[in-house]
């Protein structure tokens, strides 16, 4: 056996552990980790769509040299949190059903809305709560729609909280065609947390405004005095 499989068998055994230690769910699975490693060996680097999430994230366990039973499920829990993040969401879906209403007079505002993200930068969670408003151009949605939109934008891919906020602004003035229109955004960032500055207790605010809510300062004021009542 030459050098290169003396390594490709000591890193496997290193790392894993055999067959016979009950280290695999199958010889297959075994396997498809000998092509991964034996690849970067041969300084090729891992392509996901051969070999998963789950091997990647098997990949970081070894690299930090952690094993054990709390790990057993490890990549295969990683992996799901992170296609989380990545759902097909269509957000102008959400809010195609709606009702008419003609009275003009009317701000709809729902706050302590649930969301989270996914950072862009490190792929660390983000979370807090929503304020979502606006005044109808003849026609509102269902309560339950808005907040199942806020769920959503954040689930479309990793990105940040502006992008999100945006995006529920950008979705409610382009489907239902408001008045007026504005988000506010409230959440506690994983990435400021546990690197960086480390300021666990920090929060960001960000807020998104159309139409009337924009360019007028009386609608704009009633509609933000309602946010800070119902954003925690």
């Amino acid at each position: 056996m030459g050098s290169r499989e003396d390594r490709l068998a000591t890193e496997l055994f290193r790392r894993y552990g055999s067959v016979e230690k009950g280290k695999y769910r199958s010889l297959e699975q075994w396997e498809q980790d000998a092509e991964a490693i034996r690849d970067m060996i041969q300084g090729e680097p891992i392509r996901m769509e051969e070999v998963g999430l789950e091997e990647f994230v098997r990949a970081i366990l070894s690299e930090l040299d952690l094993s054990g039973e709390h790990f057993d499920q490890t990549p295969s829990r990683v992996a799901a949190m992170l296609w989380s993040f990545r759902q097909n969401h269509n957000l102008a879906q959400i809010l195609a059903t709606g009702f008419e209403e003609v009275d003009e007079n009317v701000m709809v505002v729902q706050g302590n809305i649930p969301f989270k993200g996914l950072c862009a930068h490190h792929l660390l969670p983000f979370f807090g709560s929503a304020v979502v408003g606006y005044v109808p151009n003849g026609r509102i949605v269902g309560l339950s729609k808005l907040t199942r939109l806020v769920q959503a934008a954040g689930e479309l891919q990793p990105t940040t909280q502006e992008d999100i906020t945006n995006r529920i602004v950008d979705t409610i003035s382009d489907v239902l065609r408001p008045i007026g229109a504005g988000v506010v955004t409230r959440a506690l960032h994983g990435c400021m947390a546990v690197r960086g500055v480390h300021a666990p207790n920090t929060w960001t605010t960000v807020s998104a405004l159309k139409g009337q809510f924009l360019l007028n300062p009386i609608v704009r004021s009633e509609f933000m005095e309602l946010a800070r009542g119902q954003i925690s």
